[in-house]
């Protein structure tokens, strides 16, 4: 049975033609994975599946749907979320007409099958209360409520760190097998891509350059575009970090952060030196975001002090040195306001319109997205534009959390070479948190372990890693 049947689609908003001519066929059971840069017409694509490009657009061509339910899951999985909403009231929504025992042992169930700890605590939490890992597991389980004969998944682990990303490919691997979904998988992540699919459409400028098979179109790719794709390689770090007489920029000493019985942060001590890197890695839930929220004063530390070159960072020297510390989320769609224009964002930060035009074109925008709103821009361009407005402080520590997770490869390599030119023509120190480890070891000098809130081993950047904790070892080999 055909599920999903596209002839000669195309689709254009104004005079900018998006998709040009797709032709596509999903099989019932089967996984299609799309892969892409950022802004090559991926998510224009599902948005024409799923038939909610507004009356701006014009489509022409053949869009046949067989089935009367589609499930998606997010890249922007804080989408999903009323913040008002505690996490059951979210998934009671989705079961109809059952009593609240009922739904209650249901919603237990799904959270456990999506590899969530303590579901009874999680039913009772808010959004803002959980890690972005779990947010997006809970965006699996809202999909698997559904029971959709075909769910889409857009970039649905490009926010896990790999160990999770590894339990959910697995989950997702043995819910398709089992019973036989079908899916269809956008992802700038290769790896991904080959783990779940069957087979595969490589898209640029809003076409299809090649599909069959996966195993063909990895291992015997015919277009020069998917060869490329194939072969995009990080670098290792090769900056000049060597310096002598570097200042202490920020100093972390015996910090400690909980949000009541739960500990998150536990004796944290570390320093940052200037035009240094430190790279932070870990699973979803151990503290990460938790640490940057402090360090840019988002939250209170229980207790611990931080040092601003060597001052204590208290509420006035934030107040006075804020342009000092910036910081990008992970969240880079949620991090900007959908109904105003991009001028007027980055205009909070400077009025100097040659700047910030400068800026734009250093990440890869031109002059003429100041005339546009987010929502207008592919998710990689929503984070360049986030880097931006970073960089337009003029910061001295640059704190990264997940910098590139909704980027495709070609793309992360060049935002890691843009602030890598950045960090040597500015003397920017960056606080790199990402569950990426190529781009931990293409950004930074030295990284931080944590595990459950803990820094359990402190590495050394180089050619020969030298790995002693246990922990360590399991998130080095499922990132290789």
């Amino acid at each position: 049975m055909e599920i999903l049947k596209i002839e000669n689609l195309s689709v254009c908003i104004k005079e900018n033609k998006i998709l040009n001519s797709i032709n596509l066929i999903l099989e019932e059971g089967r996984v299609l994975g799309i892969v892409g840069k950022s802004g090559s017409g991926k998510t224009t694509l599902i948005s024409s599946i799923l038939n909610i490009l507004d009356k701006k657009w014009s489509i022409e061509g053949k869009l046949e749907l067989n089935i009367d339910k589609v499930a998606l899951i997010p890249q922007d999985f804080n989408s999903a979320f009323n913040p008002l909403m505690k996490i059951k009231s979210h998934l009671y929504e989705l079961m109809g007409n059952i009593s609240y025992s009922e739904k209650k042992s249901k919603a237990i169930k799904i959270l456990k099958r999506v590899k969530i700890n303590n579901p009874e605590i999680v039913l009772n939490l808010y959004p803002y209360e959980l890690s972005g890992g779990m947010l997006q597991r809970i965006n699996i389980a809202f999909a698997l409520l559904m029971e959709s004969k075909l769910i889409i998944a857009d970039e649905f682990t490009s926010s896990l760190d790999t160990i999770t990303q590894n339990e959910i490919l697995k989950l997702l691997y043995d819910i398709q097998k089992k019973e036989k979904k079908t899916m269809i998988i956008i992802s700038h992540d290769l790896k991904v891509i080959s783990d779940l699919s069957d087979d595969i459409c490589v898209m640029k400028n809003g076409e299809i350059v090649e599909c069959g098979r996966k195993d063909e179109v990895l291992f015997s790719p015919k277009n020069e575009y998917t060869k490329k794709l194939l072969h995009n390689k990080f670098l290792k770090n090769d900056l000049n970090l060597e310096k002598l007489d570097k200042k202490i920029l920020l100093s972390v000493e015996n910090l400690y952060k909980s949000y009541g019985d739960k500990e998150v942060l536990k004796d944290i001590n570390f320093k940052i030196l200037e035009d240094s890197s430190i790279g932070i890695i870990g699973e979803s839930g151990n503290g990460k975001t938790t640490l940057a929220k402090v360090l840019v004063g988002l939250e209170k530390q229980d207790r611990g002090e931080i040092y601003l070159y060597n001052k204590l960072l208290n509420k006035e020297i934030f107040k006075n040195n804020r342009n000092m510390i910036q910081i990008i989320f992970q969240n880079s769609v949620g991090a900007l306001n959908p109904y105003r224009k991009i001028k007027n964002i980055l205009g909070d930060v400077t009025k100097d319109i040659d700047k910030i035009s400068k800026i734009l074109l250093e990440v890869g925008l031109e002059k003429e997205s100041l005339e546009k709103y987010p929502k207008q821009f592919s998710g990689g361009q929503v984070q360049r534009i986030c880097i931006a407005r970073a960089l337009l402080s003029e910061p001295k520590l640059l704190i990264l959390d997940e910098p590139t997770s909704s980027l495709d490869k070609s793309t992360q390599i060049q935002i890691l070479n843009l602030l890598k030119k950045i960090k040597v023509e500015k003397n920017i120190s960056y606080l790199i948190i990402s569950h990426n480890l190529e781009v931990i070891e293409s950004l930074c000098d030295s990284i931080l372990v944590i595990y459950r809130g803990e820094i359990v081993e402190r590495i050394k950047n180089s050619d020969e890693i030298t790995i002693t904790n246990e922990y360590t070892q399991k998130l080095f080999s499922l990132a290789k």
